[in-house]
């Protein structure tokens, strides 16, 4: 199983534009960008602001990114020939994966400065580690002979999750509570899926060809992308029994892939007139009555 990503970041403060939201919120946008890179997207931010990514650079080299404040600490997996970052929890531990030259995957938690191998021991054609919560936990995908499932492990052991009905299944974010949030694959297409304890809720965008969960943060409201039937990306927020819409005004293409417990959003779009993908931060700046 190949995988080519693109990713890393620096914050640049652009006009802030507001947006209403369905439900009357409104968000506020500024631009996450990496000098001289094509690409960016975010992945992960947790409640002080450190966000982890990824972006390509000029030459459309892959590489993988954390920011705080305005320091860019650029992650490279040394036993790997390319290196991809997604979570990240409140301690700063960022979890990925770094492709080997036989083209599959192993998956890592970054801590400290130290990269530690999250490798399902029945995988046969790689591992990903999408999300990580305040425990440590860690969710994501592998691949063996029988296919792609999910996994759940607690630093010792691995627990398989395959969702409902599915061919395919991929779980990338996990909360304090140890609710999951997943995405799988059949014959009939993609779906998105809330895992509590053992019981999968679906997870659907009204109006939406199709919903591709992404994160959930402590406090149980969920990062969504969502596509309409001319194909085109759309931001989401689920909370309680309402879906929020939000795009970023300043393109197409919008995807929101977290949101930390502060409602601070990032995620990444298409700049009008562009093609290659750029990252934002949306933070909340009103709530109607």
């Amino acid at each position: 199983m190949k995988h080519t990503s693109a990713w890393v970041l620096i914050l640049v403060a652009l006009a802030l534009v507001s947006v209403p939201m369905a439900i009357g919120q409104t968000y506020s946008f500024k631009n996450i960008e990496i000098p001289n890179a094509q690409s960016t997207t975010p992945y992960g931010i947790n409640d002080s602001g450190v966000i982890s990514g990824n972006y390509t650079d000029s030459l459309g080299v892959a590489h993988c990114f954390m920011l705080s404040g305005h320091t860019i600490t650029t992650i490279t997996d040394p036993k790997g020939t390319s290196t991809s970052c997604f979570g990240i929890n409140a301690f700063g531990d960022i979890v990925g994966f770094y492709g080997v030259l036989n083209s599959f995957s192993n998956g890592f938690i970054y801590a400290n400065g130290v990269f530690t191998d999250v490798i399902v021991p029945t995988a046969t054609a790689g591992t990903i580690a999408y999300g990580i919560n305040d425990s440590g936990l860690v969710v994501g995908q592998f691949s063996d002979s029988n296919g792609t499932h999910g996994f759940l492990f607690n630093g010792s052991t691995y627990e398989t999750l395959n969702a409902p009905g599915a061919e395919v299944t991929i779980a990338v974010g996990i909360n304090s509570s140890n609710s999951i949030t997943l995405q799988s694959v059949n014959s009939g297409g993609v779906s998105s899926w809330l895992l509590i304890g053992t019981q999968y809720s679906a997870l659907n965008v009204p109006g939406a060809i199709t919903t591709a969960v992404h994160s959930i943060n402590n406090l149980n409201k969920i990062a969504l992308s969502w596509f309409d039937s001319s194909g085109l990306e759309h931001g989401a927020l689920h909370a309680g029994t309402k879906y929020l819409l939000i795009d970023d005004p300043a393109g197409t293409g919008t995807g929101i892939e977290t949101i930390n417990d502060f409602n601070t959003i990032i995620g990444k779009y298409v700049p009008a007139g562009g093609s290659q993908t750029q990252g934002f931060e949306g933070k909340p700046v009103a709530t109607a009555p």
